[in-house]
């Protein structure tokens, strides 16, 4: 059995230097970076919320176009931060960040899970592991392989009632788990639309993305992000906000420098 912990060992999957560009890169004209919207509800009834759902791709494609191009598109920190910057001055005042876990199953591991269930030693992993079974966890359980000056998690942002009885949940660095070639294929953004017994911890929140399962849980007393570095120390936030915000019809440019 495959099972990818999420290593953090440096903020960002790289740092990139230089100025913020504010031209549209080859990513976002390519559509990649549209927000990829779950529900377990019939789609008819999420699109219903046309208006809430358009708003979020496009703040949402925006700080994934500002990531992108500055080497932080697999930071959830400073991800969840920008984004939570952003939505505050859009007048989303209650929007906040919620540190939560991932688990991911391809196909086979599925299969294997439904004839033989879960692998749990280690004649059974490596049975899986043969037949091609994958599962990819990102967040807490990584915590014993993570540098100990870096945050052992993985943080997304929630807003509540933005869908009337649900709350919109915005994983801006997801694409971090993306393996083809482990048949888990997943967008670089995903938004969830979910109950309050999810954003309270009490249940989980699971979908299909091109065949894998992906199961979201909540840890909504996990604060701890807020206590390391990564957290307190993201350089040009208010730079990379404004360019956002102005680039979706709001407000001014100012001087570039972000995360440098």
């Amino acid at each position: 059995m495959h099972r990818l912990t999420e290593l953090r060992t440096q903020r960002g999957s790289r740092a990139v230097g230089g100025t913020l560009r504010t031209k549209r890169s080859a990513w976002v004209l390519s559509g990649t970076t549209t927000p990829f919207w779950h529900d377990t509800e019939p789609k008819d009834r999420l699109m219903g919320s046309h208006v809430a759902v358009r708003d979020l791709e496009a703040i949402c494609g925006e700080v994934g176009r500002i990531l992108y191009e500055n080497g932080h598109h697999h930071s959830c920190i400073v991800g969840s931060a920008l984004l939570l910057q952003v939505l505050h001055g859009l007048g989303y005042s209650e929007a906040y960040p919620l540190t939560v876990g991932v688990q991911i199953c391809n196909r086979k591991f599925q299969q294997w899970v439904e004839q033989h269930g879960s692998p749990n030693d280690e004649a059974s992993s490596a049975a899986c592991n043969e037949m091609g079974g994958v599962e990819i966890i990102i967040g807490k359980e990584g915590e014993g392989l993570i540098a100990a000056d870096r945050w052992a998690g993985h943080l997304a942002v929630a807003i509540p009632n933005h869908f009337g009885d649900r709350h919109a949940l915005c994983d801006l660095t997801i694409g971090q788990a993306n393996r083809p070639e482990w048949e888990v294929q997943l967008p670089p953004l995903i938004c969830l639309r979910v109950r309050d017994d999810f954003v309270s911890g009490a249940s989980p929140f699971q979908t299909v993305i091109n065949g894998s399962l992906v199961i979201y849980n909540a840890l909504p007393d996990d604060r701890s992000y807020s206590e390391g570095r990564d957290w307190l120390a993201i350089d040009g936030l208010d730079t990379a906000s404004s360019i956002v915000i102005h680039a979706l019809g709001v407000g001014s440019p100012t001087p570039p420098g972000f995360g440098r």
